[in-house]
């Protein structure tokens, strides 16, 4: 390649990077109002389009070290936050005993099945199966899984001691606001 053809391509890649230790072109709050979108979970077409810059343009702000930097400490202040989040939340539970804080902590980590788990359920009919199978299927199953299974094996135990039907395990699901209540037959008379 010759001394020209060289530095014609030095020129353009120098052109395209911006010369070591250069500032970027794009204004100050620009930059700033690309960085806040994209903390607030805008994808970087969407920034692009409406700040009206090029794609490559917003990934390079937000790759940017001074960004990272930025999150990174922000990730550390928030996590820092955890253990006052635990003991607000301790405090609550066992000073105040407040139940819905409780109930939310115990549907957010899953003890709790969600309506569509309790739907499911009901309408799916429990088999026997050997211990062997049960234990096969339990170490295949995640944490959660496991969990609501011997939940559920529980239920189904307590209301055949007690003898209550199966449906009083879980009551079927009511339709919400805007469904229409399914029909009932009517006694022949």
């Amino acid at each position: 390649m010759s001394r020209i053809a060289t530095a014609v391509k030095n020129f353009r890649k120098e052109a395209q990077e911006g010369p070591k230790g250069a500032k970027s072109r794009i204004p100050e709050p620009k930059v700033l109002r690309i960085m806040e979108r994209h903390v607030t979970g805008d994808s970087n077409r969407k920034i692009a389009r409406l700040e009206a810059v090029d794609r490559k343009t917003v990934a390079r702000v937000v790759g940017s070290q001074e960004f990272q930097a930025h999150m990174r400490a922000q990730r550390e202040r928030f996590y820092s936050l955890a253990p006052a989040a635990l003991d607000a939340l301790q405090h609550a539970l066992a000073k105040k005993k407040d139940p819905r804080i409780a109930y939310q902590l115990l549907t957010d980590t899953g003890v709790i099945p969600s309506v569509e788990e309790r739907s499911s359920a009901l309408t799916q009919r429990p088999q026997s199966i050997s211990d062997e199978a049960r234990e096969t299927l339990l170490a295949s199953l995640s944490e959660k899984d496991r969990i609501t299974f011997r939940l559920l094996k529980m239920f189904q135990e307590r209301a055949e001691v007690y003898g209550l039907p199966e449906d009083s395990i879980f009551p079927p699901p009511q339709p919400q606001s805007g469904q229409r209540k399914p029909a009932t037959p009517k006694p022949n008379s």
